[in-house]
């Protein structure tokens, strides 16, 4: 198995002035354009790339549920990892054209995001208990 970084661009009407982290997809903005990452494992840059997609519409999902608000991504790039600690650009996509972004990301709302996800986990791991018994 190979490990890929996968980079999207956001289109929102929220900005990510500040750096976030939820469920490990990284949200920034940099040069007026907000940004997604985040690393999965795969065998190849197929599998990467619908890894990829589905970890991000899970968060984003969660964001869009808690936020009310439409959020759409397009991959930029997708570079797979090398033992040296390098990334080698293997992929990439044609962009979107940019969209205004109006609003800050409400960072207060990270813990009812976050909360999800540990609902999520929370009920995953209660049906494992119940299948056992």
């Amino acid at each position: 198995m190979n490990f890929w970084k996968l980079k999207y661009k956001i289109e929102s009407y929220l900005n990510f002035f500040n750096k976030i982290t939820i469920n490990d997809v990284s949200f920034y903005r940099d040069d007026a354009v907000n940004y997604a990452e985040l690393k999965v494992e795969a065998q190849d840059i197929q599998e990467a790339e619908k890894q990829g997609e589905m970890k991000l519409q899970d968060v984003l999902s969660a964001m869009e549920f808690t936020l009310n608000k439409r959020i759409n991504f397009y991959v930029m790039d997708i570079q797979q990892e090398k033992g040296d600690g390098k990334s080698q650009l293997v992929g990439d996509s044609i962009l979107a054209g940019a969209v205004a972004v109006r609003v800050p990301f409400p960072e207060t709302e990270l813990e009812n995001i976050n909360d999800i996800f540990i609902g999520i986990s929370n009920s995953n791991n209660l049906s494992i208990i119940f299948e056992r018994n």
